[in-house]
């Protein structure tokens, strides 16, 4: 009896512990994520009032294709130089200004984009009353072509009983984050 009761509150708190996660992706049908060999993660604009949140994603993403290995990050102080250079440190990156910034720093690829979301959203029909909660867009412009080649939308909840019962708000927030950043390079890199 004791071992299934323990099964019992094992599976309830794996179930509550699991958050929401919604992805949507689009890849170019001729483009071949493995020819990726270097890749610059630009810094994300910034749409939410969490200080430095896109900084915070671009950083996690860069992180996590470290962590994958077998693509040559640029690190984000030559980013952030050159974009100091050309007086474009406070503008959106957008297609045109990310091939600027692929071609200079001689990358494949430029990942840019925005996070949306990033802070605790009210829950009206559960306890507690927040989660953490992450979006993010993004999208991949190929350099030689000048193409977005790929590009996403992904928001992730974490799970508010999981988060209210070890009482540590800002680690579950990075912990979303992290899992955000985790599945947008699973879907660019297809695992």
């Amino acid at each position: 009896m004791g071992t299934k009761v323990f099964y019992i509150l094992t599976a309830l708190l794996i179930t509550l512990g699991c958050g929401q996660s919604l992805q949507r992706s689009y890849m170019a049908p001729d483009y071949a994520p493995a020819a990726m060999k270097k890749i610059v993660v630009a810094p994300f604009q910034n749409l939410t009032s969490y200080p430095h949140a896109g900084v915070i994603i671009s950083d996690l993403i860069a992180s996590e294709f470290i962590r994958r290995g077998g693509i040559l990050i640029v690190k984000r102080d030559k980013v952030e130089r050159y974009l100091t250079e050309i007086k474009m440190e406070n503008e959106i990156i957008d297609r045109s200004l990310a091939t600027e910034i692929g071609r200079a720093l001689k990358a494949d690829v430029v990942l840019f984009g925005s996070v949306s979301q990033f802070w605790y959203q009210e829950t009206k029909d559960r306890y507690p009353d927040w989660e953490p909660t992450v979006a993010v867009n993004a999208r991949l412009v190929d350099i030689d072509s000048e193409e977005i080649v790929w590009a996403t939308s992904t928001s992730r909840c974490g799970s508010a009983a999981f988060t209210y019962l070890f009482r540590d708000s800002k680690e579950a927030l990075q912990n979303v984050a992290q899992a955000t950043a985790k599945e947008i390079c699973s879907s660019l890199m297809g695992n």
